[in-house]
């Protein structure tokens, strides 16, 4: 069942579609089948163990199933729809590898999350961060209709986690000193390479600028190398 739920981002209204009830989905392979309950224990070769679960992110947000964070943004400058597209995966369809994800929403403040990792050949991750560092330089902030006027929220540079140097994160908000402090209302992106691997978690809605945000991006990089920490052991176990 889907449920349209309005998500205030700066004074403006988004419809915000959260499809199931409460459910997390997860997919070991592109196209493959949705595990309703959620991540489990998988075989080492699965991808399900590299992102977050309903107790690693704050309290009040319930799984759900895959969506775009930014779904019915469409700004008028190139490089803001290019960022949010890539946030979303709307420009990803070259992306092919091993994938996981994991979404979340929580109905008031109204607030939504989704993140993905992909296991991808050599260069694609370094590529896919590379076009969203161009597309945010680009975009210093971003217009979005409210009736019949325009709402800019304006870019702050989100903290690059610890452990990863190939990274670029924003947020955008209209009071970028309130967002940074408070965790305000906002739209907020971050990609990381971490060896071949590809994160990307996007959030919008509010209490999730700032420094909320940058606690959930070091949780989700920190889950992606523990991942791959023990993928390594598992392979060297395997070598004769």
């Amino acid at each position: 069942m889907a449920r349209i739920v309005p998500l205030a981002v700066a004074g403006v209204v988004l419809l915000v579609v959260f499809k199931g009830c409460g459910r997390e989905a997860e997919f070991d392979e592109p196209g493959g089948n949705a595990v309703a309950d959620g991540p489990r224990t998988l075989a080492p070769a699965q991808m399900g163990e590299a992102v977050l679960t309903r107790p690693e992110v704050p309290e009040a947000f319930a799984p759900a199933e895959d969506r775009e964070v930014f779904a019915g943004l469409r700004p008028d400058d190139p490089d803001c729809a290019r960022l949010l597209r890539l946030a979303d995966l709307r420009d990803g369809a070259s992306l092919q590898g091993r994938e996981a994800h994991a979404a979340f929403y929580r109905p008031r403040p109204p607030a939504s999350v989704a993140e993905h990792v992909f296991r991808l050949g050599p260069g694609e991750a370094t590529r896919y961060v590379a076009k969203a560092r161009t597309a945010a330089r680009g975009c210093p902030e971003i217009g979005i209709p409210a009736g019949s006027r325009e709402e800019t929220l304006g870019r702050t540079w989100l903290r690059r986690p610890a452990g990863v140097k190939d990274a670029v994160g924003a947020i955008y908000s209209r009071d970028a000193v309130y967002s940074r402090r408070q965790g305000g209302t906002a739209l907020s992106m971050l990609l990381v390479r971490s060896r071949n691997d590809l994160l990307v978690l996007s959030s919008a809605g509010e209490g999730l600028a700032g420094e909320p945000m940058e606690k959930l991006a070091a949780g989700a990089v920190r889950k992606l190398q523990a991942f791959q920490l023990e993928r390594a052991r598992q392979a060297t176990q395997k070598t004769p």
